[in-house]
């Protein structure tokens, strides 16, 4: 109890039975159930800075939240080897979990700072001398929620030796299905203090909502992989794998303003009104069914060898998605037909006390469908998104080294990575009433870089050095529009970072003393 944070009542329980049984040499049964138990609660404050061409941004807030969560899972397992070349396998798996919450949360955010204490910004006359021209705008916000979830998985697996050579085949099939519901009930209020409402006063945005969102995600795979010895030393392996996904998910939102009026205060939490559904709210619901079929095809190579060990493989994934999506009063579907590339190539070199590996790795990353829509989702005033249909896929790519010597005691690693038509969000700021509009772009000149050096030696069995030192450098783009622009403005962030560590040791047979 109490180890997570200083939240009065939070604790951690939970219960387990493992078992594992042996019918003979050839047959195991595993398997284990489990129940948890959690209350997790936090309080805390923030402050954030932002500087623009434009205008800076100040901004505190305070949160508290609450979480209470039960869980029950249990799994069954079976292997089972028929005969010297038939190994059969069996693994299924199930969940269920229920939670609740509350939260609530202040916020304010100016266009100077008002020096308000961090600790506790909205404390007992904090907020009385800050001049009302500096003030952008103000949210509070209380909710509560119930979230359930039921989860299942099923998988076989069958291997069969078809000679002496080394040469086998394996089958795979695998199913799984899972459901979700959440209900969120919530009020809140944003008050805008440089836009003027129809009265000539602030613009204040007050919702009381009900939000209920089911989803629901299934998924089927089975797949064949064949591996054949072309040598004594090459081995190949072909696979192939075919998998379909299926997700439905809906966010209905339903008004409850009519309902309740100015006694919203006297109704408890999570309270249904009769003809709630005649609040129901097209602007901020949506609706979205996906599905995706995929191939995925493989071929490795390896090649072992006293000094050598060459391992190499390409997957190519052809792939088909679709998505029907309903965001708003808008609704547009797409079908989209793509092929991921996933190289590797993996050399190793072993000598008396010396290794040397080389690894790279590349992989092709599709933008989600949904990004690609043109639908803009305006449920957060503050946070709009809107989709891009001009998106390409991204490629990432990691090259490292390893080196080591157990001789000198001495080994490092150098790692580089980069990623081609990187996805990120184009920002537009709104210096009125503090929000903002984003859209995934693609970008380049996303790169990162680590190198990596240890050292470590005893002497005489009494003293022992060790030291380790690295370096990094990450460069991150991104785009920003400060003033509405056509085109956004590109903005590089470079991180340089470098640490050093060194120890030193002296044991003898009564004790021992470090220096680090």
């Amino acid at each position: 109890r109490n180890m997570t944070t200083s939240y009065k009542d939070n604790r951690a329980d939970n219960i387990a039975l493992n078992f594992v049984k042996k019918f003979g040499s050839a047959l195991s049964v595993n398997g284990n159930v489990m129940y948890n138990n959690s209350i997790n609660g936090s309080e805390g404050t923030s402050y954030y800075e932002q500087y623009l061409n434009a205008g800076n941004t100040y901004r505190y807030s305070s949160n508290t939240n609450r979480m209470e969560n039960r869980m029950a899972s249990a799994a069954l397992g079976a292997q089972w080897y028929v005969d010297k070349k038939t190994f059969l396998s069996f693994t299924g798996n199930f969940s269920t979990s229920k939670g609740a919450g509350e939260n609530g949360n202040r916020q304010n955010t100016y266009s100077a700072d008002p020096g308000l204490d961090v600790s506790d910004p909205f404390g007992a006359g904090m907020e009385d001398n800050v001049a009302d021209s500096i003030r952008v705008n103000a949210i509070r916000m209380s909710s509560v929620s119930e979230n359930r979830s039921n989860r299942y998985m099923l998988m076989a697996e069958v291997t069969r030796k078809l000679n002496d050579r080394g040469s086998h085949i394996s089958l795979t099939v695998q199913y799984s299905d899972g459901r979700s519901s959440s209900d969120n009930f919530s009020v809140s209020s944003t008050t805008y203090y440089q836009l003027a409402g129809y009265m000539g006063g602030d613009s204040v945005l007050y919702r009381n909502q009900y939000q209920h969102s089911p989803v629901r995600n299934r998924s089927l795979a089975a797949g064949v992989a064949f591996t054949q010895p072309l040598g004594k030393r090459l081995k190949m392996q072909l696979s192939y794998k075919f998998r379909s996904d299926r997700q439905y998910s809906d966010r209905n939102t339903y008004d409850l303003s009519p309902f309740f009026g100015e006694d919203a205060g006297d109704r408890p939490a999570g309270y249904l009104p009769d003809n709630y559904e005649t609040g129901y709210t097209d602007s901020l619901s949506n609706r979205s069914a996906s599905r995706s079929i995929s191939h995925d095809m493989a071929l490795t190579l390896n090649y072992a060898h006293k000094e050598w060990d060459i391992r190499t493989g390409l997957s190519v994934s052809p792939e088909r998605q679709s998505l029907d999506q309903k965001t708003g009063r808008l609704q547009a579907d797409t079908i989209r037909q793509s092929c991921n590339y996933s190289p590797n190539l993996t050399v190793t070199w072993r000598g008396k006390q010396t290794r040397v590996q080389l690894t790279y790795r590349g992989e092709t990353r599709q933008p989600s469908l949904g990004d690609l829509l043109t639908l803009t989702d305006n449920s957060d005033p503050l946070n709009v998104t809107r989709g891009n249909p001009g998106l390409k896929p991204s490629y990432n790519q990691n090259i490292r080294l390893e080196a080591r010597n157990t001789k000198i005691g001495l080994s490092g690693d150098l790692n580089w990575s980069n990623t081609i038509n990187n996805i990120t969000r184009a920002v537009t700021y709104n210096t009125v009433t503090g929000g903002r509009e984003s859209y995934p772009v693609n970008i380049g000149g996303n790169w990162n870089s680590r190198v990596n050096l240890r050292y470590q030696k005893r002497i005489k069995r009494r003293f022992n050095i060790a030291a380790r030192t690295s370096a990094a450098f990450v460069q991150s783009v991104s785009l920003v529009n400060e003033g509405q622009k056509e085109q956004p403005d590109r903005s590089i962030t470079r991180n340089r970072s470098l640490n050093a560590n060194l120890r030193l040791g002296y044991q003898p047979e009564w004790g021992g003393f470090d220096l680090t």
